[in-house]
């Protein structure tokens, strides 16, 4: 209603009568100019009687977003600073868009050019959408992709994980007209990177769309011809289906992967993810034989008789590898470097909790397991919750008291050495 109000005063069909103190109108006259009460509507008409320089960047600010900077927008409109903010200026005397920080410099601008604001926001959404509305329906594709190679292009690549979003939102919305497929692998990895960020945000819609939108562009050879990319892409999607409860086709995901993966290593991996959808869904029996799939892979034999032999067998061989080393001495240890031997502890961990609920002594076997590889090879983030609960055992179960006290102080200290939050909470439990 401001605007259709402000049209009609701009247009003089409504006009203050000073004498008579009052604003007249005439209907007639009004209804005659066909002006409508359709904000956006209107809002277009006063864009149109701008001059034409800021017509053309306005529609530009407003594919950037409902906040830019003169910096980014300098970028797209391919001018310099000082020729930008001149370009804005009209708008921003009618106040169609309005600054947000004080005079500044900007790091493209000469030193001997004035000083400017360079961040600005529109006034209201629906004048964002009026200046879009200027650029043809069928040209707004090719624009945001112009934008996004221009931002590619110019954003040091220091500068480009901060404003990842920004850049790929642009490019996705021009991917249908990306021939060149280097430039599609580009996108792809980008992608991959975007639903990385927005997957460590807790953004799991989001991440979702990236990783969508990244495999989306890769070759129908992409496993032979970007095999690395490809997987890393089919992993997180597939994670971050399960983390929006679409269950199904993150398993489906996982499936067709594991029938494209090279090595045991990553077949195992895949297994992992399985394992820990199942653990969530309480298919603690199902958790467990997957993760038997998976360490045999890596030449690991969790058995499934004979249980207490087993459990002895590995305290047996936890204290070899202890040697005559003192517990405490174990804190300044060596990290684990075998990639294969962190996926066993990492896999061995991950069948703990459905272990836990449904076969204590298979729970068992598994956590001195991961300590005896621990004193072996290393430790991992993991090794505090193997330690704490192989102490555990070694004062309730043999009588160990003291050692099984000294494994509980040092896995508190390496907790906090390797500060994994999710590690941290699995080790209060078991403390």
């Amino acid at each position: 209603m401001n605007e259709f109000l402000k049209t009609l005063h701009q247009e003089n069909l409504l006009t203050f009568d000073f004498q008579q103190r009052g604003w007249q109108w005439d209907i007639k006259r009004i209804e005659a100019q066909g002006i409508t009460d359709n904000v956006v509507e209107l809002m277009i008409s006063k864009l149109q009687k701008l001059p034409d320089h800021t017509q053309q960047i306005l529609p530009l600010a407003a594919c950037v977003g409902n906040q830019f900077d003169l910096d980014t927008l300098s970028i797209v409109q391919e001018k310099s600073a000082a020729e930008t903010y001149e370009a804005l200026l009209p708008a921003i005397k009618l106040g169609l868009i309005q600054p947000t920080s004080e005079l500044e410099t900007t790091d493209m601008m000469e030193i001997d050019t004035p000083l400017l604001i360079l961040n600005y926001q529109f006034r209201h959404d629906r004048v964002q959408q009026a200046a879009e509305a200027l650029i043809d329906a069928d040209q707004k594709k090719a624009v945001h992709l112009r934008i996004g190679r221009l931002l590619l292009a110019n954003i040091p690549s220091e500068a480009r994980e901060e404003r990842i979003f920004e850049l790929v939102d642009h490019l996705n919305q021009g991917r249908e007209l990306i021939a060149d497929p280097s430039e599609l692998v580009k996108l792809a990895s980008l992608n991959l990177s975007a639903g990385q960020k927005a997957k460590d945000a807790t953004a799991y819609a989001a991440a979702r769309e990236y990783l969508t939108a990244g495999m989306a562009c890769l070759t129908p050879n992409s496993w032979v011809q970007q095999y690395d990319l490809t997987l890393a892409l089919s992993k997180s999607r597939a994670e971050v289906e399960y983390l929006n409860g679409n269950f199904e086709r993150s398993q489906q995901l996982i499936n067709l992967t594991k029938l494209r993966v090279k090595t045991a290593r990553e077949k195992a991996e895949m297994y992992d993810m399985l394992l820990v959808q199942y653990t969530l869904m309480s298919e603690y029996e199902a958790a467990i034989q997957i993760g038997r799939k998976a360490l045999k892979l890596l030449g690991i034999d969790l058995p499934e008789s004979d249980l207490q032999k087993a459990l002895d067998e590995e305290i047996a061989q936890a204290r070899e590898n202890l040697g005559k080393r003192e517990i405490a001495s174990l804190l300044d240890a060596p990290e684990m470097t075998i990639p294969a031997q962190k996926l066993v502890v990492k896999l061995l961990s991950n069948i703990d909790p459905p272990a836990y609920f449904s076969n204590q002594v298979l729970y068992a076997v598994i956590v001195v397991k991961m300590a005896q590889i621990s004193l072996k090879y290393g430790h991992v983030p993991e090794s505090a919750k193997a330690y704490v609960t192989y102490g555990l055992i070694l004062g309730s179960v043999l009588g160990d008291y003291r050692s099984g006290y000294e494994f509980g102080q040092l896995a508190v200290q390496m907790s906090d050495k390797f500060n994994n939050p999710a590690q941290k909470c699995l080790f209060g439990y078991g403390w």
